[in-house]
């Protein structure tokens, strides 16, 4: 072989090594949590509620209970897609799409049966108070929750469910 040749050879040798490096480590790099899957529509309320949620929950946090149940708000019950729970109640899911459909379906029925509710009041029955009223136990703060929800949509965590939701729930 003469040079040209063997640099030649060298060269298509290194772009296979780099493309076959860079098609292995795309393999390996999970979804960025953050994006939410398809079916979840940007602008829809519920939806956004959602993501925003999800967020709060640590759904962004390569690892977290969120990502590894498929569950990006740690929802419990028993929801279309789950395809199991964890010793603690959580719902686990096949895929995170049906998470946050499930979660989509939990904001939208609280809205519909509390829209005078703010998103303190809704938060404090996620971590547990039925009634609505301010918790702050070893599930979390309330008030907190509601305050990080609300920033990350940029809105006033005393907005009601029903002025959030665009008056489609309860009135």
């Amino acid at each position: 072989m003469d040079f040209l040749a063997i640099v030649v050879v060298a060269a298509l040798a290194l772009l296979y090594l780099k493309s076959r490096a860079a098609g292995d480590a795309a393999q390996s790099a999970s979804p960025a949590a953050s994006t939410p899957p398809p079916g979840l529509n940007p602008g829809n309320p519920f939806d956004d509620l959602a993501v925003a949620w999800a967020q709060a929950e640590g759904w962004d946090q390569p690892g977290s209970l969120a990502q590894r149940d498929n569950n990006p708000v740690n929802l419990k019950g028993h929801w279309p897609g789950q395809v199991g729970s964890t010793s603690q109640g959580f719902a686990v899911f096949s895929d995170s799409g049906y998470g946050f459909d499930a979660a989509d379906s939990y904001l939208e029925k609280q809205a519909a049966a509390h829209p005078d509710w703010t998103l303190r009041n809704l938060f404090a029955k996620i971590l547990g108070n039925l009634s609505g009223q301010p918790v702050n136990n070893e599930q979390g703060n309330s008030d907190q929750e509601a305050a990080n929800v609300a920033n990350y949509l940029g809105i006033s965590p005393d907005v009601t469910l029903r002025d959030y939701g665009g008056g489609a729930y309860g009135g």
